[in-house]
């Protein structure tokens, strides 16, 4: 695509073009140093410029929550791109990235611990959501139930674990942890 999304923890999450990561600096600049400060004055910056940053702190209802966001996934749904992002004890902040500069907040999703990576498939969000374990929820986007599929397995990426999931016709759930 022509942007990219970061989760940074308490900057929230960015987005950011492409072409403004990838534009080369000035001749000279240690890209490992691309801005300088001394006692408080601003030397040079040549960090691009988000097109918009979404923090769950900077909105009234949510401004109680601290933290920051942590993993997320990032999904085609209904034509919206919705982005999930742990949020720590918040839970699961579920957001519409479809134009990359106007973020829209759809929900927030509260978890039973402490949410720290989020991974969607086929209608359902898996959480690492600490002291509660592995949670699961079904989601939808304005109303509409995303399709679930119950049999489709799912492969999950948390931190440096990775699970996969499948639930039974019985609705029961299999988990297995690959190191």
């Amino acid at each position: 695509g022509d942007y990219a999304l970061f989760s940074y923890d308490s900057f929230g999450i960015l987005s950011y073009s492409v072409a403004d990561l990838i534009e080369p600096l000035p001749e000279g600049i240690d890209p490992t140093k691309i801005w300088n400060h001394q006692g408080g004055v601003l030397l040079y910056d040549y960090r691009p410029e988000a097109l918009a940053e979404l923090r769950l702190r900077d909105i009234p209802e949510y401004a109680d929550y601290g933290g920051g966001a942590l993993y997320m996934s990032l999904v085609r749904e209904t034509g919206k791109l919705v982005l999930y992002a742990a949020y720590g004890v918040a839970g699961v902040l579920q957001s519409d990235w479809s134009d990359p500069a106007n973020p829209v907040v759809m929900f927030l999703h509260p978890t039973p611990g402490e949410a720290t990576a989020v991974a969607t498939h086929y209608g359902r969000m898996y959480v690492a959501d600490g002291s509660a374990g592995l949670t699961a929820q079904s989601v939808n986007i304005g109303g509409i139930q995303v399709a679930h599929n119950p049999r489709a397995g799912v492969d999950l990426h948390f931190n440096t674990k990775a699970l996969r999931v499948a639930e039974k016709a019985d609705g029961g759930v299999v988990v297995a942890v690959f190191p």
